[in-house]
């Protein structure tokens, strides 16, 4: 298919060329442009949720009868028709996307595979939604080119939110632990790096444990001496000290529940 791409950000830059990559002819299309000047059968829409309405609104004029997509996991599928486009859809893939990881572009070498290899899409897992049936197995006929048809669900828009604040937990907030994990790290002389095995054991665990029984730490043993002296250690952060004594709290409060 020909598919015009809107938006010039991170999932933009990654989509386009695995499109491309699954044969595709991939044109591009400013989201800041007043109108639809790609001539495509599909336009897919990535960029920020809150600029979406208005977005749609301005394009559907120059494309009324166009089969518009977004990317989005938080956006409703309302969103079309409520800026008066009837032949609107949802392409959400779940996945975290930066531009230095694109399909093609391999990173540095060294560290462990995961780090030097580029994204790999047919690993992703795929949500779509049509307002129209008709345009459904088109949805999923693009999705298909990407991804395995294992990984491409049907889902609607108030199970795809769900979706995507557990992401938000299982992914962005773990990012920003780790983030506080390398300030942490910074005054004993040690970089990020010394992590990595350590993590990668984490996700490992996950693909044979569920979350509740794979966790370990002082929290999970409610080791007091420890926590404080943790606490007492980030006492020149204290948004992060929050951070830790919330996190010790649910881990407890989870481990009771786990156990009754």
């Amino acid at each position: 298919m020909t598919i015009a791409v809107v938006g010039q950000g991170r999932v933009a830059s990654c989509m386009m060329p695995a499109l491309r990559e699954a044969g595709h002819t991939v044109v591009c299309q400013n989201s800041r442009a007043q109108e639809l000047t790609a001539d495509a059968e599909v336009y897919l829409f990535c960029i920020k949720d809150d600029a979406l309405p208005e977005v749609i609104g301005r394009m559907h004029r120059s494309q009324p009868d166009a089969l518009m997509l977004h990317t989005s996991g938080s956006v409703p599928l309302s969103v079309f028709a409520d800026a008066g486009h009837s032949r609107g859809g949802v392409l959400y893939p779940m996945q975290t996307f930066s531009k230095e990881r694109t399909p093609g572009n391999h990173g540095s070498a060294g560290g462990s595979p995961a780090i030097g290899s580029a994204l790999d899409f047919a690993a992703i897992h795929y949500f779509i939604e049509a307002a129209q049936p008709d345009d459904l197995p088109t949805i999923q006929h693009l999705a298909a080119t990407l991804t395995t048809e294992a990984h491409i669900h049907h889902m609607p828009s108030q199970q795809r939110r769900q979706l995507h604040l557990a992401a938000v937990f299982a992914c962005n907030f773990v990012n920003h632990c780790c983030t506080l994990a390398e300030e942490v790290l910074r005054p004993a002389g040690q970089t990020f790096d010394v992590m990595l095995p350590l993590l990668d054991e984490t996700v490992a665990k996950l693909h044979q444990l569920s979350p509740a029984a794979a966790q370990t730490g002082p929290a999970v043993r409610w080791d007091q001496s420890t926590i404080s002296r943790h606490l007492d250690m980030l006492s020149n952060a204290p948004l992060a000290q929050q951070i830790y004594q919330l996190m010790s709290e649910s881990i407890r409060e989870k481990c009771k529940i786990e156990n009754r």
